[in-house]
């Protein structure tokens, strides 16, 4: 032990606890937007600026606090909701614990709440810099305006680990989406320095948050969810297939309307497309599930992200059924659905679509080895040729570390592999030295073109361009737009020249060259670099998105030159172990193992 045991100050217990319950601007805008809901608000108006750091606001029409009451809302553990310590069981609100606007308050350096309950004068308090000054009179409309100015000013340390600007604020728009969908019945706007980033209309009917979010079009994609057991509902809606994302943020699960994060209910759902979606691709859908408030409990997590059930396997076993239930119904002729079973149902029982139809197109030749020759390769019709954001074909060996790599040294082992067949039209079965390979080709191909796009990077080498006349318009969720204005260097490294045109579009004057269904890929690119739950650098998101899609893939028809020519660049790789994602290219089968099956000596 290194000291005496003391109680600390009441100072150090607030900026603790600021530290657990704000750890992000999100955090506090999810706060103030979830106390505007809990208040009965028809109407949210929220605003950010430097992506909430700068300043968050959040003005509601909701019941409003009395003058008498201003002060209690900034005490810690004062709350309107619960009771007791029973309340806890059968808890319905989204906030109880009483600790969002003293914990805000503690983290920023101004904190004002301007509030007016139907049937009092308005008021207001201001604390600035810890202090909490009088409760004042104040011109207010009924409902409460809190302004956050400065935030994390007085937890400098917090602000150190805060991401970009546009980070944080696709972070802000994300919470603000899921608001949206969890109170469908409440209008919920946000604003920008560019302008309205988001703005839902309050219909009640979450397709209609959806159709806000990710453009109308998406209506006719999406299949009606409604699934009940004697314990568990489930409703919603899911997107059909050809709606999959490229990350896993167009996934909302809401329990007992509240937006949590499951990774077994989140699982659940997406195994229900099995068959249905190519590897790297993501469902949409917002799912809400209602229990018993007593068979769930919401108080594990201090921002209330996470719940835990009494029966997860349950629970997560209703999803699943619901969503293969609504898929089968949407996706087939209409017939009488099958009977709810309440019973998980195996993913192998989704169908698996057709092979795609395969074409011969050129396959470049690479620089080095120059033993492997070119040769056709068969990819999905139609393509005009493999190409990307740089040069689409295997590069020099690399003799220093890539950019991005694992800083592995080129495995001599792999360097002496012969190929000798693909199987499955997935694996490339390869005879070394050692023993018998199998090689991911997919997998493999990725971590070549992921070095290939880093070695360009570094030496500054401009990907080939292709101009589009007339230029491009693609229709975009506003946050994406978002992320387009603010990545514009990534998306030029990328191959492309794109710029917002308007609140809900891009305009897109040069692709890559050669680049298959380019707007695609543009849009999961933009998915990808505004990911605000993924912590890796924008640069290898760039690079590793842009590998994924130029890559061969699995189903692709290979010849023995084009598989060997993806060993023999895959062995001078940095890292090729793994692909960009971390998952295993090549495993191996020593030829003592194989001698061992027929008892043979060494």
């Amino acid at each position: 032990m290194s000291g005496a045991i003391r109680v600390l100050s009441e100072e150090a217990v607030a900026k603790i606890a600021a530290g657990e319950v704000v750890e992000r601007p999100a955090a506090a805008l999810k706060e103030l937007l979830e106390n505007s809901v809990d208040a009965g608000a028809r109407r949210i108006e929220a605003a950010i600026e430097g992506g909430g750091v700068t300043r968050i606001e959040v003005a509601d029409d909701g019941g409003g606090i009395a003058p008498d009451e201003l002060l209690l809302a900034l005490t810690r553990h004062a709350t309107s909701k619960i009771a007791r310590a029973e309340d806890l069981g059968t808890v319905v609100t989204y906030g109880f614990r009483g600790e969002a606007l003293p914990a805000i308050a503690a983290a920023a350096a101004r904190l004002t709440v301007r509030s007016r309950a139907a049937t009092a004068d308005g008021a207001e308090v201001v604390v600035e810099a810890g202090v909490i000054g009088p409760v004042v009179p104040a011109a207010q409309a009924p409902g409460t305006r809190v302004e956050v100015l400065d935030l994390f000013g007085r937890l400098p340390a917090r602000r150190a680990f805060l991401r970009a600007a546009q980070t944080e604020a696709a972070a802000c728009h994300d919470v603000v989406l899921r608001c949206a969908l969890a109170a469908p019945q409440v209008a919920v706007r946000l604003r920008t320095e560019r302008g309205e980033a988001f703005a839902s209309a309050g219909t009640g009917d979450r397709a209609d948050v959806l159709a806000r979010a990710y453009g109308p079009a998406i209506r006719a994609d999406l299949v009606a969810v409604d699934y009940a057991t004697p314990t568990v509902r489930v409703t919603g809606y899911v997107a059909t297939p050809e709606r999959a994302r490229a990350t896993r943020v167009g996934q909302t699960l809401l329990v007992r309307g509240r937006p949590v994060t499951s990774r077994a209910i989140a699982y659940a759902a997406e195994s229900a497309y099995a068959g249905r979606l190519p590897r790297g691709r993501f469902p949409v859908f917002v799912l809400a599930v209602d229990v018993d408030p007593a068979a769930v409990d919401v108080n594990v997590h201090p921002q209330k992200r996470e719940v835990r059930f009494a029966d997860e396997r349950l629970v997560a076993g209703s999803v699943h059924n619901a969503v293969v239930r609504a898929l089968e119904a949407g996706l087939r002729p209409p017939g009488p659905p099958p009977a709810p079973t309440g019973e998980w149902v195996p993913a192998r029982l989704a169908p698996a679509l057709p092979s795609a139809r395969q074409t011969v197109v050129p396959w470049p030749e690479p620089s080095r080895p120059a033993a492997v020759p070119a040769a056709p390769v068969a990819v999905p019709a139609p393509v005009p040729a493999r190409a990307g954001g740089v040069s689409p074909g295997f590069a020099d060996p690399v003799t220093t570390a890539s950019p991005g790599g694992a800083g592995d040294a080129p495995d001599a082992l792999l360097g002496g592999l012969v190929a000798l067949r693909q199987v499955r039209l997935t694996y490339i079965l390869a005879e070394g030295p050692d023993g018998l390979y199998v090689v991911d080709q997919h997998a493999a191909h990725e971590r070549v073109r992921y070095e290939e796009i880093g070695r360009a990077d570094a030496t500054g080498r401009a990907p080939a361009r292709q101009r589009l006349l007339p230029p491009l318009v693609l229709d975009l969720p506003p946050a994406l737009v978002e992320v387009a204005a603010a990545r514009g260097a990534d998306l030029t490294a990328a191959g492309f020249d794109a710029d917002p045109f308007g609140p809900a579009s891009v305009r897109v004057r040069e692709v890559p060259a050669g680049m298959r269904l380019p707007g695609q890929v543009l849009r999961d690119l933009l998915e990808a670099l505004g990911d605000p739950t993924d912590n890796a650098p924008a640069a290898h998101r760039r690079r590793a998105l842009l590998a994924c899609r130029t890559a061969v893939r699995a189903g692709d028809a290979l010849g023995l030159a084009e598989m060997g020519a993806i060993l023999a660049t895959l062995a001078v790789c940095q890292a090729p172990a793994t692909c960009p994602h971390g998952r295993p290219t090549v495993r191996r089968l020593a030829w003592d193992e194989v001698g061992g099956w027929f008892r043979r000596r060494a």
